[in-house]
């Protein structure tokens, strides 16, 4: 278990991540915020290795019959997605409202 300065280190860090994701996400044009989401989601993949063995741990209790190589790539996919949708999310401000579809 990391100590408690640690772990307040890495919230700090986290939180300046997300500003800078912020900032730079509403300033791009979305594909390009995509392509970096990706490539912030591969690093995280090599970066984050407890929430990678736990992502592993959990998808193998999930699917217990699919091989190793699987659960992998599966949980590499996770990562990129979810660099992806951090990215979008940031920008979302971006979307005008005429440009919106509603469901009426």
């Amino acid at each position: 278990m990391a100590s408690p300065r640690l772990r307040a280190f890495r919230e700090r860090a986290v939180y300046r991540a997300l500003v800078i994701v912020s900032a730079l996400g509403r300033r791009l044009p979305l594909r390009v915020a995509q392509f970096f989401g990706r490539a912030v989601g591969r690093l995280a993949w090599h970066v984050a290795r407890s929430e990678r063995r736990k992502a592993l741990r959990n998808i193998s209790i999930a699917f217990p019959d699919w091989t190793d190589a699987r659960r992998i790539d599966a949980i590499r996919a996770m990562f990129r997605h979810l660099g992806m949708m951090v990215f979008e999310l940031a920008w979302l401000p971006n979307l005008r409202l005429d440009s919106r579809s509603t469901f009426e």
